[in-house]
């Protein structure tokens, strides 16, 4: 993804990626977490231009699964959360289909200045 955004960002007026946790369980699976997040951290932090919207499931909610690898991987993607939310200037919660607003900038974009 972090390769995907460089490029959408050349073409597109918005970008949407829909969604972190999909695009983290693939990294999991090819045993390149640690590369890729950093990756992407280093891009979100560094974004200039179009608008960027991440989309990820919400994981605090529900009871934890039972098997080990379930509660691992919703660990792994608290954190993945956290980080991103931590690196936005704007980040909502919507339930059912209600937006919450949890973090906005206010004088626009922060890292515009």
């Amino acid at each position: 993804m972090p390769r995907a955004l460089l490029e959408a960002k050349k073409d597109y007026a918005a970008v949407l990626v829909d969604s972190l946790d999909f695009w983290l369980y693939l990294c999991i699976q090819e045993q390149r977490e640690t590369d890729l997040t950093q990756a992407l951290f280093d891009i979100l932090k560094a974004w200039k231009g179009p608008e960027l919207i991440l989309v990820s499931c919400e994981i605090g909610f529900s009871p934890l699964p039972g098997s080990c690898e379930a509660r691992t991987f919703l660990k792994r993607l608290g954190r993945l959360n956290q980080a991103v939310a931590a690196l936005a200037h704007e980040a909502h919660l919507v339930v059912a289909g209600l937006p919450l607003v949890l973090k906005k900038a206010e004088h626009g974009d922060p890292q515009a200045d």
